[in-house]
């Protein structure tokens, strides 16, 4: 149980280490709110590790969400545990803000891209040895037909160059379970159901919410590229035993580059804004990703049971005070008329931040 947050900071000395056992929920909206001596005061209050040692790269796998802060380029990277609550460039951009001075990045592979931030490279060439190849029978849900009507966005170039955009699940780790062969007999199947007038191509289909990830296979580049809310890693593994001769990379929250590749909308200004001010206010009324192990504690000592109290189930360190709120809400009354801002900056899991910092 918990929301595992590891916090690296980098000064001149060297490396200093913190972990807060629920701090990954919202780490993100988190340091756009408080600022950074508000947040750097949080830090302190968390619980140091031994910073004598080297990166343990396992137990950064572990991690739910990572903030690493280097003091000496001016520089925050960040991902979070989060449920695609709000586009990270609009944290990027309320952190540049609150952070004045500093440049914020997004952990866009979690902790592939955490590691490299920290100047430490992940093995990136790990095979999924267990996978199994799914297919269209085993893995029903991944076609536009499922039941569950998915939100998320899955488009195919054809070899004949014809591309398609339709609702699918888009778990990646999964989805890169198909062999190449399999994947083009699903956009084939959809394909020809959809010329034989089946409503499932992306404008035949409406759905409540909008997507939060989206992926592009390209049969004439052999290249897989994605976007989303989520940081994400899911996949690596299976792309590396599956689809040898591909390339698969990620394009942050650049979900307008698959609108252009599709020439269909995917998502609406207005509504990332109000979105992201929906959940930024809970957070700052303290509504939002509270301690769910404090409710089980205190559930248990009215049973009559005995708590340990070193567990670091119960270990929390919300900042008490929001020190750039009201300013923060003000930007995004400014980002409303103003319309788009670029994507999000972001570090992949090579080690290339996009759009590069200009020194």
């Amino acid at each position: 149980m918990g929301s595992r947050l590891g916090v690296f900071v980098r000064t001149d000395e060297g490396w200093q280490l913190y972990y807060d056992h629920w701090g990954a929920q919202s780490i993100g909206g988190d340091i756009a709110l408080d600022g950074y001596a508000a947040t750097m005061e949080r830090i302190r209050y968390m619980r140091p590790l031994d910073s004598s040692r080297p990166i343990d790269l396992e137990a950064v796998n572990y991690l739910e969400g990572t903030l690493v802060i280097d003091e000496t380029s001016k520089t925050v990277f960040w991902n979070e545990e989060s449920q695609g609550l709000y586009l990270p460039r609009i944290i990027n951009f309320l952190v540049e803000h609150s952070w004045p001075g500093w440049t914020a990045v997004w952990n866009a592979e979690d902790h592939y891209s955490a590691l490299q931030a920290m100047q430490v490279r992940p093995d990136l060439s790990k095979q999924d040895l267990d996978s199994s190849h799914l297919t269209i029978e085993t893995a029903p849900w991944i076609g536009p037909w499922d039941e569950f009507e998915p939100e998320d966005a899955m488009a195919v170039t054809y070899h004949d160059g014809t591309t398609l955009l339709w609702h699918s699940e888009v778990f990646q780790g999964e989805v890169l379970a198909f062999s190449p062969e399999e994947l083009y007999r699903l956009a084939l199947k959809v394909r020809r159901q959809i010329e034989e007038g089946k409503q499932w191509a992306w404008k035949d289909t409406k759905r409540d919410e909008l997507p939060e990830t989206g992926i592009h296979f390209d049969f004439t580049e052999n290249s897989i590229r994605w976007w989303s809310l989520y940081d994400n890693f899911l996949g690596v593994e299976a792309f590396n035993t599956n689809w040898q001769g591909w390339t698969y990379e990620t394009v942050g929250d650049n979900y307008e580059w698959l609108e252009q590749v599709t020439g269909e909308t995917l998502r609406a200004w207005v509504a990332d804004v109000a979105q992201c001010r929906y959940y930024l206010r809970e957070l700052v009324n303290g509504r939002f990703f509270n301690n769910r192990g404090l409710k089980l504690k205190e559930a248990l000592l009215e049973w009559g049971h005995r708590i340990d109290e070193g567990t670091g189930s119960f270990v929390f360190d919300p900042m008490r005070e929001r020190a750039h709120a009201l300013n923060a809400l003000h930007l995004l009354d400014e980002l409303d008329t103003r319309g788009p801002i670029p994507p999000a900056r972001y570090i992949d899991r090579h080690g290339n931040i996009v759009p590069p910092i200009r020194q």
